[in-house]
């Protein structure tokens, strides 16, 4: 777990990460509709200013994690309160999302197996990534990032006989609360999730490129979700925001001679690859901040443990569709925005008013290897 992670590796991991909360447009969708698409655009230029904001904290501490920043910033009690609530955030982040795969196998792929039994094989999955380490995540994020351009590209060019532009018509014929309710969901979920990646800032050695690597993975993450959404409204129109998945029935349509025809598989493999770099990597830095917040020397030994708890938690949270569209739309927002917008501005403020930076890694050995006069 010790391996040193190159910001180019960070690009895939980060573009993974973020779509793996592609569920969350059919959510969207059910608030906006026809106009998601500039919602997503409208969310991706907002995330901005968060995510430069969470590159320059990595690059004030360099070598530190998350939790480690807050024990400088804050001192060791506040910083230890903050890191709690970061822990906390982590898990729960967690468990939504185990529960997320679960549910999308359940309710698409295989309606008739028990939600438990894919609660433990993804967890497994996982776990055995996680003890594998984040390198190897992120190497397989390569993968996962180039299977989604492929398939959405693919995708959509055999649905273009399907298409009507004029689905996406009339625009802004939604209140405004509305507008502005979805584009504080893209913001904070999908996109500002990132901060997560804070806690892995001690396997990069050199993170000149951090700030590129972020934007960079959040641009292409939002180009590939802006693609979907004009996809399905295209193919779908106003059944777009009634329909569970709307990925899955554009999908369905699909037929090239009767010969190419229910291909949905194709999104399964997708949201499958995406759920499991999501998973693992939150699996890795709610590890990682439990590791951190009590001292812990192996980290290893809690992999299975906190496993299990995470099943068990995201067991207890199965519910219907319906109450989990209405909890991811109501709430889920204002469930992120401490740790995700509140406690980075207060770091980022703190920092600045008392002058706080950690040297470079480099600038410590050179520091420690100059010769007395």
């Amino acid at each position: 777990m010790n391996d040193e992670l190159k910001t180019s590796q960070l690009t895939p991991l980060t573009i993974s990460f973020i779509l793996g909360s592609a569920l969350l447009i059919t959510m969207v969708d059910g608030i906006t509709a026809h106009d998601t698409w500039m919602v997503v655009i409208a969310g991706f230029v907002l995330c901005l200013p968060f995510l430069l904001i969470y590159a320059h904290l990595a690059k004030r501490f360099p070598g530190k994690s998350l939790i480690e920043m807050n024990d400088v910033i804050f001192g060791k009690v506040v910083g230890k309160i903050v890191s709690a609530i970061y822990v906390a955030y982590f898990f729960l982040l967690l468990t939504f999302n185990i529960n997320d795969a679960a549910g999308f196998y359940v309710g698409y792929v295989m309606p008739d197996t028990p939600d438990m039994a894919f609660l433990i094989i993804f967890t497994l999955v996982c776990a055995f990534a996680v003890h594998r380490g984040l390198v190897a995540i992120a190497k397989v994020s390569l993968a996962t990032t180039a299977l989604a351009v492929t398939v959405v590209a693919l995708t959509t060019l055999m649905l273009i006989g399907n298409m009507d532009s004029s689905n996406l018509l009339p625009l802004f014929d939604k209140p405004l609360i509305r507008y502005v309710q979805a584009t504080q969901i893209v913001v904070e979920l999908p996109f500002l999730e990132i901060v997560s990646l804070l806690m892995v800032m001690p396997l990069i050695k050199d993170n000149r490129k951090l700030t590129r690597s972020w934007i960079t993975g959040a641009a292409v993450a939002a180009v590939l979700m802006l693609a979907i959404v004009l996809r399905n409204t295209l193919v779908l129109g106003g059944a777009s925001n009634i329909l569970g998945e709307n990925s899955f029935e554009a999908i369905r349509l699909i037929n090239i001679g009767e010969f190419l025809t229910r291909i949905e598989l194709l999104i399964a493999i997708n949201y499958t690859t995406f759920f499991f770099i999501k998973i693992s990597v939150l699996y890795y830095v709610t590890l990682n901040g439990i590791s951190q917040l009590l001292r812990l020397e192996r980290a290893n030994a809690l992999i299975l443990p906190l496993g299990s708890i995470a099943v068990v938690f995201a067991y207890i949270k199965v519910d219907s569709a319906v109450i989990h569209a209405i909890w991811g739309a109501q709430y889920a927002p204002v469930f992120s925005f401490p740790c995700t917008v509140f406690f980075p501005l207060l770091m980022l403020i703190v920092a600045a008013l008392r002058k706080l930076r950690t040297p470079p890694p480099d600038a410590l050995r050179q520091q420690e290897i100059k010769p007395e006069p």
